[in-house]
């Protein structure tokens, strides 16, 4: 049962992530979505549909060209549940807050940097 469980957890977050990086990849500034109203025509060109477009824009402006990095960061997380070998009480928090203050910093430092190296015109702000 817990195998499947941690199997199940796996293919749900390799699936969230190959569908956020295909609505990242296929990323229009013109899509309806949390940024911009749209070009009028009501066409959505974004892959993902309007659900696509909303994660897209949402996770541009938020982390810049850094949003490409949460659907591995996704993969990661189901790799490491897939192969968790021991009980999973021993999740605590100082296993887990260094990790996740890691990748906080991890985002905040690459948006920084990549709005001082990149300029992304496609983007709804800047490149970070």
């Amino acid at each position: 049962m817990v195998r499947a469980l941690k199997e199940g957890a796996f293919l749900l977050l390799a699936f969230i992530a190959i569908y956020g990086l295909v609505s990242l990849a296929t990323y229009s500034r013109m899509d309806q979505s949390f940024t911009f109203s749209g070009d009028g025509s009501g066409v959505i060109h974004n892959t993902g549909g309007a659900a696509g477009a909303w994660l897209a824009d949402f996770t541009m402006f938020s982390f810049g060209y850094m949003a490409y990095l949460l659907p591995l960061v996704l993969v990661y997380i189901g790799w490491l549940i897939h192969n968790w070998q021991q009980d999973f009480k021993l999740f605590t928090l100082h296993i887990l807050l260094p990790r996740g203050l890691g990748f906080v910093v991890l985002i905040i430092a690459g948006a920084g940097l990549a709005s001082m190296h990149f300029y992304g015109e496609n983007m709804p702000e800047q490149a970070g």
